[in-house]
C-alpha cells in the first residue's frame, strides 16, 4: 500500500513538472525549442492575443485616420487664412478692421497650434497699426507661451515688452522683458536690452530697487557682439535715475 501510494505521489509531481514545462525533456536544438514555447504559450493565451491584436489594430486605425483629419484639417485653415489676409484689399483702414473680426472667427474655428499661432502673428501687425498696443501686446504675449524654439518665445515676449511699455503698462513690460531676458544661455546683447526693458520698466512703477537689480544684471553680461550699443543707453538712462 506504502509503495503505491509513493508511486501514485511521484506520478502527480511528473504531471505537476510537465505542466509548468511541457518541453523539459525535449529533443530539438534551442531554436526549435524556443518556438515551440512560443507556439504552445500562444494556444493557451489565444483569447487574450486575440483581444490584444484586435485593440492594437483600433489603436492603429484611428491614428491613421487622426492624422489624416488633422493633415486636411491644417490645409482648410491654411485656404482659410489666405481668404481672411486677402480682405485687406480695398479701403485699408476697413479692411483692417473686418480681418480683425476674421482673425477672430477663424482662431475660433481652427483652434490646432499652428493655426492660432498664423492668426495671432497676423493679429500683431493689424493692432499696431490700429494704435492697440496693448492688445497687440496680448497677442506677442500668446505667441511666446505657444511657440517652441527659445529664440521665437525670447523674441515675442521681447516684442511684448516693448509694446506694454508704449501702452504704460509697466508691470506687464517688466514680465514681458524678464521672461525674454530668461531663455538666453549665452551672453547676448538682446539678453541686455531684456534686462534693460525690465529696468526701465521697474523704475516706472517706482520700484528703484528692483530697477537697480536688473540695471546690475544688465552690466553682468559680458563678451557678447554691439553690447557697448545697449551699455551707452542704459547707463546714460541709470545715471539720471539716479541723480
Amino acid at each position: 500500500m506504502a509503495r503505491r501510494k509513493k508511486t501514485i505521489q511521484k506520478a502527480r509531481e511528473i504531471q505537476e513538472q510537465a505542466a509548468d514545462d511541457p518541453f523539459r525533456n525535449f529533443q530539438g536544438d534551442w531554436s526549435e525549442l524556443q518556438f515551440m514555447r512560443f507556439t504552445h504559450w500562444l494556444k493557451r493565451n489565444a483569447r487574450e492575443v486575440l483581444i490584444g491584436g484586435a485593440i492594437l489594430l483600433v489603436v492603429g486605425i484611428g491614428t491613421v485616420i487622426y492624422f489624416v483629419w488633422a493633415e486636411g484639417r491644417e490645409q482648410d485653415s491654411i485656404v482659410a487664412f489666405e481668404e481672411v489676409t486677402a480682405s485687406q484689399m480695398g479701403n485699408v483702414v476697413l479692411a483692417q478692421s473686418v480681418a480683425l473680426e476674421d482673425l477672430q472667427k477663424y482662431a475660433e474655428e481652427y483652434t490646432h497650434d499652428r493655426a492660432r499661432l498664423r492668426a495671432h502673428v497676423y493679429q500683431v501687425d493689424l493692432l499696431i497699426d490700429q494704435d492697440q498696443r496693448q492688445a497687440a501686446a496680448d497677442a506677442c504675449r500668446t505667441i511666446a507661451e505657444e511657440a517652441e524654439s527659445p529664440e521665437l518665445r525670447s523674441y515675442y515676449y521681447m516684442r511684448a515688452g516693448f509694446l506694454y511699455e508704449d501702452a504704460e503698462q509697466f508691470q506687464q513690460a517688466r514680465e514681458a522683458f524678464r521672461l525674454a531676458a530668461s531663455f538666453f544661455r549665452e551672453p547676448h546683447m538682446l539678453q541686455a536690452e531684456a534686462r534693460f526693458g525690465e529696468a526701465r520698466s521697474a523704475y516706472a512703477m517706482g520700484d528703484s530697487e528692483g530697477g537697480r537689480a536688473a540695471m546690475q544684471q544688465l552690466f553682468a553680461i559680458k563678451d557678447a557682439t554691439d553690447l557697448e550699443k545697449v551699455y551707452g543707453r542704459a547707463l546714460a538712462f541709470y545715471l539720471r535715475q539716479e541723480r
